[in-house]
């Protein structure tokens, strides 16, 4: 065998190591958290905080990154660069959990509130730490993972149409609270695909339908929306799958009855938010710029909005992390100079590469952003960065890779 292939074989133990990741967002949480329903899960004890499972995978790739140097491995060309922001994203994690550690000193660390406005760094520095260690996950990992996270979502929505006698999101199994983060999940799952060559003309996987089922039954409007549209306007597969999801989805978002009465209240409330900040931001234009930092935040809602909603006050208090949107919670905390580089990032990164996934991840963070968290939330933030990780290096597209791994003229096969 020639030793000028132009791709090396993966070894099977750094495709595991570089999924890692993606298991436990798409696989462990969700199914410790169907456990949990029934009291299969133990509880934690009380010092150990909701980011220690991201914290130990830091530990893991920063340990990992540390032994392939002094092995001398070969590194990414930004190794360096990727390292140093990876141990920023690592530090910043070490701190958020004694920040939410219930320790003597909690009043002190309470004072440092900006490091808990500074996770999507963390999360994004966690993503390079790993991609720079292992690799970045392929997309028929995402596609896996992302089938195993649907049929539990279409089991969970079964059981409750059966036994609670309504289709409602979170159900039994699943809590309905974490129906936007399964949404979030699905969507960069079924959209990593989108510029898959090698199913130009074909129907949907059987990866696929799962993820769309688990995406319908999700109750998210908005990931419904912009995968929907997605799908419908870069997907290669047939026009006829394309046309009937986007119907779906379209139906979906339209129905009244999508989630029940403590999902609408839910999105009542975001509402609500979008309403105060921008009446904030009209109030202190300065804000705009600035942000108003990231202590406790003081909000009005409009006059002629709280009359309408009857509402007896119309000022409130509250801290950033109870804000479920992402642009409203950046722009309120540090300004619009973060949202216009993450938005800059996302347009540039579009314009730059080849595919069309890139445009379609950018369409879900950009409508999901306005209801969700986001990059403030672990399991998203890591789910969305692999997935441009991903395609930078190359992996998303299958019938791409499969064209350049065929041996050239020049090198024919041993």
């Amino acid at each position: 065998m020639k030793k000028n292939m132009r791709h090396e074989q993966t070894a099977p133990s750094s495709v595991l190591l570089a999924s890692a990741p993606l298991a436990l967002a798409y696989l462990l949480l969700p199914f410790c958290e169907a456990a949990g329903r029934f009291g299969l899960a133990g509880r934690g004890p009380d010092w150990l905080t909701p980011h220690w499972p991201w914290l130990a995978l830091a530990g893991v790739g920063l340990f990992a990154s540390l032994g392939m140097k002094s092995k001398g491995a070969r590194q990414h060309p930004l190794g360096p660069l990727l390292t140093l922001a990876a141990l920023c994203g690592g530090a910043t994690l070490a701190a958020l959990a004694a920040w939410q550690a219930p320790l003597p000193g909690e009043e002190a660390l309470r004072r440092l509130a900006w490091l808990n406005e500074a996770a999507p760094l963390a999360y994004m520095g966690l993503a390079a730490l790993w991609v720079t260690s292992f690799g970045a996950p392929a997309a028929r990992t995402f596609a896996l993972f992302g089938a195993a996270l649907g049929t539990l979502s279409l089991v969970d929505a079964g059981l409750s149409s059966v036994f609670v006698h309504h289709l409602a999101p979170g159900g039994l199994l699943l809590s309905p609270q974490g129906g936007e983060t399964r949404a979030c999940l699905l969507g960069a799952a079924l959209l990593l695909g989108v510029d898959d060559k090698s199913r130009q003309g074909q129907y949907p996987a059987w990866t696929t339908i799962l993820v769309m089922g688990g995406l319908l039954v999700s109750g998210s409007p908005m990931a419904l929306l912009a995968c929907g549209a997605a799908y419908l306007f870069l997907s290669r597969e047939r026009i006829e799958a394309r046309i009937g999801f986007a119907l779906a989805c379209a139906g979906g978002v339209l129905s009244p009855l999508l989630g029940g009465p403590a999902a609408l209240e839910g999105r009542m409330q975001v509402y609500v938010l979008w309403a105060a900040g921008v009446e904030r931001f009209s109030v202190e234009p300065l804000g705009l710029l600035t942000g108003f930092g990231p202590g406790i935040l003081e909000l009005n809602l409009p006059v002629e909005l709280a009359s309408v909603l009857g509402m007896p006050g119309v000022s409130f208090t509250l801290p950033p992390s109870e804000i479920s949107s992402f642009w409203l919670r950046l722009g309120l905390v540090w300004g619009i100079v973060p949202i216009l580089f993450v938005l800059g990032a996302g347009l540039l990164l579009t314009g730059l590469t080849q595919g069309r996934a890139i445009a379609a991840l950018t369409a879900l963070i950009i409508t999901m952003g306005t209801v969700f968290p986001l990059f403030f939330a672990g399991a998203p933030a890591m789910a969305l960065s692999l997935a441009v990780a991903c395609l930078l290096a190359g992996q998303g597209t299958q019938g791409d890779a499969e064209s350049v791994s065929t041996p050239s003229p020049e090198n024919p096969p041993a």
